[in-house]
């Protein structure tokens, strides 16, 4: 593991994430960045339901969410990859950058994706570079890709039922 990749790992999400969000030009990525940092419900740390909600308010453009794409794929924190799948479905754009790298990505991010109608003409192409797991739901019948699919929609529903946490003070 390279050193770079085990200080990524060593940092949450959330900072990994901001910091790299920090170095894009535009307004919406830093403003969504300083938000990843430090919240804004009087010293609350995001969740990853307060999270989605604010990438939906900030990051609206094509530009802002292929920015955020490509930090999350750097990061490769699933949790956070398949809450990006989530909140792109109707962004036919995203969904085929996604199809199109979707053999960098985790096991069960390539399981959603072949699961998805939305995307399942767009990684026919990528199939032979997917997960063995990934090629059989995408091969499967519609009830096997729906059951993903429930799966999937039931974590997303678990992961953002949280919106803030209190942040922790300071020992002493």
């Amino acid at each position: 593991m390279t050193q770079r990749l085990e200080k990524r790992m060593a940092i949450h999400p959330r900072t990994a994430l901001a910091e790299g969000l920090d170095k894009l030009k535009a307004p919406s990525a830093k403003k969504f960045a300083g938000f990843l940092r430090q919240g804004d419900e009087g010293g609350l740390v995001p969740c990853w339901g307060a999270i989605a909600k604010r990438f939906e308010q900030d990051c609206k453009g094509a530009a802002e969410r292929e920015a955020v794409w490509r930090e999350l794929v750097g990061i490769g924190e699933k949790s956070a990859l398949l809450l990006f799948v989530k909140h792109n479905l109707s962004h036919p754009a995203m969904l085929a950058k996604m199809a199109e790298e979707a053999a960098a990505l985790p096991v069960v991010v390539q399981r959603v994706l072949a699961s998805l109608d939305e995307a399942h003409g767009l990684l026919e192409r990528k199939l032979p570079q997917l997960s063995a797991e990934a090629q059989q739901i995408w091969a499967a019948d519609a009830e096997t890709r729906r059951a993903e699919r429930v799966r999937f929609e039931s974590r997303m529903a678990r992961l953002v039922a949280v919106d803030y946490i209190p942040a922790a003070k300071p020992a002493g």
